[in-house]
């Protein structure tokens, strides 16, 4: 039984983020993102991927910018840009980032662990 709970865990789609580059310029935070579906099927929904500004107490303050249609087959990846713009925010302490889709009613995870 375990097996087969492994087994299932493994179908589907898993985005997973490999690598984060941020640039900081005067207003803006430039951030270029490695999004990749490293399960065995792609999401068949188009998906977005949208960035924000937590501040201090890590509470999400808003998500500020998207990419839309997101599609990866599996074990693809692609590079996403995003600017957030800082000027309007004061103590910026972490980015989060959120895949969400306009034809499901499910939160959508990545697979990144803790």
């Amino acid at each position: 039984m375990e097996k087969a709970r492994e087994a299932a865990l493994t179908l589907g789609y898993q985005f997973f983020i490999p690598m984060i580059e941020a640039k900081e310029t005067t207003s803006t935070l430039e951030i270029t993102v490695l999004l990749q579906n490293t399960g065995n099927a792609p999401f068949y929904y188009p998906l977005k991927l949208k960035a924000g500004i937590d501040n201090d107490y890590s509470e999400i303050v808003n998500f500020t910018t998207s990419i839309t249609d997101i599609s990866l087959l599996q074990n693809e990846m692609k590079n996403y840009s995003l600017n957030l713009p800082l000027d309007a925010y004061d103590n910026v302490s972490d980015i989060s980032f959120k895949l969400t889709s306009s034809y499901v009613n499910r939160l959508v995870f990545f697979a990144n662990g803790e």
